[in-house]
């Protein structure tokens, strides 16, 4: 990582709509990066213990109410306790929580030094936060995507020790549940305010045909001026490129309008790249709806 040498270090956080939380996070990104380094693991370690205080240790399933408060290291997650017999998994891993401020760090100084003499900070930080948390826990898991079977043979294998299964032994199994989990701790470590939720997520074709119903884990964030936005990380957008026969996963990120207050709809499109142009087709709607009970086999699909 090369030096870096952007600083706001003495202006005040309000000129650019910046919590005192978010503020903390800038500064430990304009740190040389050997500094940086050195102090990200005693900032992760103080800032869970902050936000550890005081709430809920209640486990956390499919059916548990929208919450913005962080998930400690000791609350269990159980993606499908209706199902099988299993174990629940914790988010007890600091180093997913160091990997992903790395990368948001990276991307936040990329988009300050991009800009002119007077970078919207605020914008650049939550832009910067989002992308770094979606890329970050790609890399953590090993992958984009999921395997519910995967998953719930790996927690049914530590059924029998007797203990909550570690985050870090999923690896490419994991699911929205642990996804949209380290993504909302992530967020919070940085002073951006986010909802974790739980509900369904149904996939509608062009005709408006039900094709697919799940149960499903996503988070609502906080950007400037009060606005909010639908991100789902389990979910990315992807741009195919088919002379290279690969695809480019992209934040799956939407603008919360007023009346979308229990159910949010993402317009889907499949984004196809060929010969130096770009094709846009429909591909039907996604509805995100919140706070709606689902029976043990939504909860098995939770991706």
């Amino acid at each position: 990582m090369s030096e870096t040498n952007v600083s706001i270090n003495n202006l005040d956080p309000t000129l650019y709509e910046l919590s005192e939380a978010q503020l903390a996070a800038v500064k430990l990104f304009e740190l040389p990066d050997k500094e940086f380094e050195d102090a990200l693991p005693g900032f992760v370690e103080q800032r869970i213990a902050q936000l550890s205080e005081g709430v809920s240790r209640d486990t956390v399933t499919g059916s548990t109410p929208p919450f913005s408060t962080f998930i400690p290291p000791d609350r269990p997650l159980f993606p499908a306790e209706d199902v099988i017999d299993q174990q629940p998994f914790l988010l007890d891993d600091p180093n997913a929580y160091q990997a992903a401020i790395a990368r948001v760090r990276s991307s936040y100084l990329h988009r300050v030094l991009r800009q002119d003499k007077s970078p919207n900070v605020a914008k650049a930080f939550l832009n910067a936060a989002v992308w770094g948390t979606f890329e970050a826990q790609a890399l953590y898991f090993g992958s984009y995507y999921g395997s519910t079977m995967e998953r719930l043979n790996k927690l049914e294998q530590k059924a029998d020790t007797l203990r909550n299964v570690s985050v870090s032994e999923l690896g490419d199994s994991a699911m929205c549940m642990e996804r949209a989990g380290i993504v909302h701790n992530s967020l919070m470590l940085l002073g951006v305010p986010t909802e974790y939720f739980n509900g369904k997520l149904k996939k509608y074709d062009n005709e408006g045909k039900l094709l697919k119903i799940e149960g499903h884990a996503y988070l609502i964030v906080e950007g400037t001026a009060g606005a909010k936005y639908l991100y789902d990380p389990a979910n990315p957008k992807l741009t195919e490129y088919l002379e290279q026969g690969v695809s480019k996963a992209a934040p799956n990120v939407k603008k919360i309008v007023d009346g979308e207050a229990d159910t949010v709809v993402i317009p889907w499109q499949r984004v196809v790249r060929s010969g130096g142009g770009e094709d846009v087709m429909p591909a039907g709607e996604w509805h995100y709806i919140s706070n709606t009970s689902f029976g043990a086999l939504g909860r098995m699909a939770m991706m």
